[in-house]
């Protein structure tokens, strides 16, 4: 089969784009099918596609994935553009893996459309802050929605939020899930001090908190809660890693700012990692007491996978499939209750029988999840198809 894919996503550094990366990656191995991957040569321009792909490019005022942002949108001839190119290439299928870069095409191709959650939905206004940007990501879901033959998600969870939320059949909606890169694996002692050495955490405990300051991440609540930890614990430090200041898409520094001081935690307390190639995340992750995910919702919390796979127990939101994928190797919580956070804190601080039964569990469940897998779950859709 003719399989085309909108891969503008492909270099973004946010979870979508690790999804199109891992997943068409392993996906482009299977060459029983064709694949073509359809570009802006913005994005085209800084994307390490498979060897032996064909790709097809046109010229947009804009890259689409810093279009496709909370505070922006693409220009209607930047859509055309990248509409026409699809619809010029005879195809059986054609897959958006992620709703932010989809456009309407008219094609007999069938659409499949990955919807990763639905916090955009949940929590508009603070992930659109613009009401014209909520109007815009409505009508581009809706329009996605009216067009997809058939929705990809990313978990379980995921796939009973977007039954609830739009209505759609379960039969209609297919899960492929998520898996760590390899760079996310057990280090030694010495690669990781490496790392933590760049930011004074040899020998200093430190939890991380891995993917950005957005709102809905609920950073300001992690705040206050390590306060008081760190009252007591003075060494302690939390890592904070992702995009800050120049978060393109909701950015959420200042609340996180004025937390650290509300809270009057020192300047040293609290580290601004900001985007980390992977092989140091993985190096910090190696090394952090645990993975710290309060988010008020995640579709899936890759995050919180990639640490377990470097042998790291986690404290990941209720809210998500992580209860489910990790089961036994963390701590879930209610991302509004105070209390049980800065117990799950607390105990991955101070019990180190129980921290170290968390790990074991985290890394085997993890390590149970592979791209390869994904992709034959994806195969396996093409088949019926």
């Amino acid at each position: 089969m003719r399989i085309g894919v909108d891969a503008s996503c492909w270099v973004n550094e946010r979870g979508y784009g690790r999804y199109a990366r891992g997943l068409l990656t392993a996906l482009t191995q299977h060459t029983e099918h064709e694949y073509i991957f359809f570009a802006d040569e913005h994005s085209a321009k800084h994307s390490n596609f498979p060897s032996g792909i064909d790709v097809r490019t046109t010229m947009t005022s804009q890259a689409v994935n810093s279009a496709a942002r909370a505070d922006s949108s693409r220009s209607v001839s930047d859509m055309i553009a990248m509409s026409r190119m699809m619809q010029q290439t005879p195809l059986d299928i054609l897959f958006f893996p992620s709703v932010f870069t989809y456009v309407p095409v008219w094609t007999s191709a069938k659409i499949w459309v990955a919807i990763h959650d639905v916090i955009a939905e949940q929590y508009p206004q603070i992930v659109f802050p613009q009401r014209k940007n909520r109007w815009l990501w409505m009508l581009k879901n809706w329009l996605s929605r009216q067009q997809a033959d058939k929705i990809i998600t990313v978990s379980d969870h995921a796939k009973r939020g977007i039954q609830n939320q739009f209505g759609w059949s379960a039969d209609d909606i297919a899960v492929v899930g998520e898996a760590p890169d390899a760079v996310f694996q057990k280090l030694s002692l010495e690669q990781v001090q490496i790392t933590q050495t760049e930011f004074n955490l040899v020998d200093m405990p430190y939890f991380v908190c891995l993917g950005g300051l957005n709102p809905h991440k609920n950073i300001p609540l992690l705040i206050a809660e390590f306060a008081k930890l760190h009252r007591e614990e003075p060494e302690l430090r939390l890592v904070l890693i992702g995009p800050g200041d120049d978060d393109k898409f909701t950015p959420g520094i200042d609340a996180v700012r004025t937390a650290i001081t509300t809270h009057d935690l020192p300047q040293e307390a609290i580290i601004f990692a900001g985007y980390l190639p992977d092989e140091r995340v993985a190096a910090l992750l190696n090394g952090a007491i645990a993975l710290v995910l309060p988010s008020l919702m995640e579709g899936y919390g890759l995050g919180a996978i990639e640490a377990a796979a470097c042998g790291t127990p986690v404290i990941v939101t209720q809210h998500s499939p992580m209860p489910e994928i990790i089961a036994d190797g963390g701590i879930f919580i209610d991302p509004t209750d105070g209390a049980a956070l800065y117990s799950a804190l607390n105990t991955m601080l101070t019990n180190e029988e129980k921290r170290d039964a968390y790990a074991a569990c985290a890394y085997q469940r993890a390590s149970q999840l592979t791209w390869d897998a994904a992709a034959d779950a994806f195969l396996k859709l093409v088949e019926r198809a």
